[in-house]
């Protein structure tokens, strides 16, 4: 496959708030505990009305959005995007479920709104004022390399740089015992057919043995979370060094990534 650039990465998780503490923890500058706060907020973009429809799994992808441009040396007005996610808003399905069950079945127009798959992708759209296509994708435990394919293909396809989300949040107790996860987690990258500071090749082939990470903490929470499935990849990109890790696809096969770094010096 035909190299790609990422001219910008974003990172929102526990106690991380943004690439350069996602960077620090995975380089061992700083420490990492899943149960340490997500910090969300509402995209600035978005018109008051809006602003309180927005639930807190949107505000998470929207801030990471956010991260993932405001890191990036050069303006994208406009990008094609990708969002993956293996659930969705459990907390707004959990909210639904429990309006079913209620004489009359009281389920209200925002939370219908907020229940599909592409809801946080609207937000976007209205936040950034941006037309430009966008796909919403699911594929349980593999949403991430699911959507780091489909936004490679935009890219490789002419349809510009490609902002792809990969995210998952905590589900309420009520679905938790279907659906662990350890902590709510969400990275972006934006990629473009250009050379940038890093670059990247991706490649499906059998299944083989993934790429896993050293440190405890971490490591429990690539396993805790799809979306953090990416964090091999974002550790590579983080120490600025050329290699390639594994991640795992569906059930049979494995995204390999090869990694150049282009840093200064």
């Amino acid at each position: 496959m035909t190299r790609l650039g990422i001219a910008g990465i974003g990172v929102i998780g526990p106690g991380l708030d943004g690439w350069r503490d996602a960077a620090a923890a995975l380089t061992g500058c700083a420490g990492f505990s899943a149960a340490a706060e997500v910090r969300t907020a509402v995209a600035a973009g978005l018109p008051p009305n809006e602003r309180r429809r927005v639930p807190a799994l949107t505000r998470m992808v929207l801030r990471c959005c956010e991260d993932t441009l405001s890191e990036c040396s050069a303006e994208y007005p406009a990008t094609c995007s990708v969002f993956a996610s293996s659930c969705g808003d459990l907390v707004v399905a959990d909210q639904i479920l429990r309006a079913l069950a209620l004489p009359g079945k009281p389920v209200s127009p925002t939370l219908f709104h907020n229940s599909v798959h592409n809801s946080p992708a609207g937000y976007w759209s209205k936040a950034r004022g941006d037309r430009s296509g966008s796909i919403s994708v699911s594929a349980h435990d593999s949403s991430f390399v699911a959507g780091l394919l489909n936004a490679a293909g935009l890219v490789l396809c002419d349809a510009g740089p490609t902002l792809l989300l990969a995210y998952d949040a905590l589900p309420p107790p009520a679905l938790a015992p279907f659906r662990t996860l350890l902590a709510s987690f969400a990275v972006g990258l934006l990629l473009v057919d250009a050379p940038t500071r890093w670059s990247i090749s991706i490649e499906l082939r059998d299944k083989a043995l993934c790429t896993t990470l050293d440190d405890p903490s971490l490591e429990a929470m690539r396993a805790g979370n799809p979306a953090a499935r990416s964090l091999p990849l974002l550790k590579q990109l983080a120490t600025d060094r050329a290699g390639t890790i594994i991640l795992p696809y569906l059930s049979d096969m494995s995204a390999v990534i090869d990694i150049e770094s282009h840093a200064a010096g």
